[in-house]
């Protein structure tokens, strides 16, 4: 299993020149930005940045690719690795 790690990050809005936070995602020694809905996961305060990592951090994570899985999300069981986000198993 990849283990994901998350970690808030700090911003900086161009425009106004004031400090905005994010989160990233280093997996397998890579640092991502995190998005959601194809735009930049930004937050207002350190504060609710650091709130989002915690949250998401304690989602429990596939047993293949170490994503964070939501309860609402499909999820298929492996004997071997465990529970999957469903991603990785033919829905036939």
């Amino acid at each position: 299993m990849t283990k994901v790690k998350y970690a808030v990050c700090p911003w900086l809005f161009t425009d106004t020149m004031t400090q905005l936070y994010g989160a990233t995602a280093t997996k397998d020694g890579r640092r991502f930005c995190l998005s959601r809905d194809n735009k930049p996961l930004l937050f207002d305060t350190e504060e609710e940045a650091q709130d989002f990592v915690k949250e998401i951090n304690s989602l429990p994570r596939c047993g293949v690719c170490g994503k964070p899985m939501t309860l609402a999300e499909a999820k298929a069981h492996d004997p071997k690795l465990g529970d999957c986000c469903a991603a990785h198993f033919d829905n036939e």
